[in-house]
Formats: structure tokens, sequence, C-alpha cells
């Protein structure tokens, strides 16, 4: 899709018609492609722009649509693998950082799947009273 390549330069006033049919042959190979873009939904036409005089007929100015994220999956991810005392929701409304943390989070996941988590709780506080008690004998 070499239409993405403009997207950031034209994404306000969209990208003329002409620049998208510099690299066709024919204006019929032009407009097949236009319109299998537009039906695919990457390209929109800016109806405000007017068409051109030509037949079959395009529109003057055309929007390129950025193509949006599928989160699902990594929802799902976080609903069902996350362990009980890790809350998911600060994930869920922040997909981004989620995705920065992903290979992180996917370590927790599986370091408390393959533990016992109530032992190692326990092995934790038990160490942690051995350790005060240390401290208050010297």
């Amino acid at each position: 899709m070499v239409l993405f390549l403009w997207y950031n330069f034209h994404m306000e006033q969209g990208i003329r018609t002409e620049q998208l049919l510099k690299k066709y042959t024919t204006y019929r190979e032009g407009v097949q492609a236009i319109e299998q873009e537009v039906a695919c939904g990457t390209l929109v036409p800016i109806k405000s722009s007017g068409s051109n005089e030509k037949n079959p007929p395009l529109y003057n100015r055309y929007r390129i649509v950025k193509p949006k994220k599928d989160t699902l999956k990594y929802k799902i991810e976080l609903m069902e693998s996350l362990p009980g005392p890790l809350d998911p929701s600060y994930y869920l409304h922040h997909f981004s950082q989620y995705e920065k943390d992903r290979p992180y989070v996917l370590k927790m996941i599986r370091f408390f799947s393959l533990a016992d988590v109530d032992a190692l709780l326990s092995e934790a506080v038990s160490f942690i009273h051995l350790h005060i008690e240390q401290e208050t004998l010297f």
C-alpha cells in the first residue's frame, strides 16, 4: 500500500487525484485501483472537492484512512491470563502502554502460572519476619 507513504503529509487536505493517477499508465487502470482502495476503506473521497470532468468521474481529492490496530486479542489475553492479584483494568484503558510492557507482563504471567503464589507469598512474609527479628536482636 504505497498510499500510506503520503498519509502524514496529506492528512488534512487529502491527496489530489492527479497524484494518485501518476503511477498508472492509463486512466482506466488508475480508476480501478482507486475504486478498489475506496471499497477496501483505505481511501475516502472528499466529496466537497467536487469531481473531475473525465469519464468515469473521480473526486478531485481523497483522504487516506489510517489503519486501526486489532486490540481484541490482546484484551482477551489480559482478561484471561492475568493472575488474581494483578488487575488488568489499567492496561485495558492504556493500550499503548500495554504494547510497550507486554513482554514483561507475559514473563510475569508465566512466573505466576509456574509458581504456587500462596507458597511464594508465605515464604516472602516469613523471610521479612525473620529479617526483622534478626535486626532487633543486634
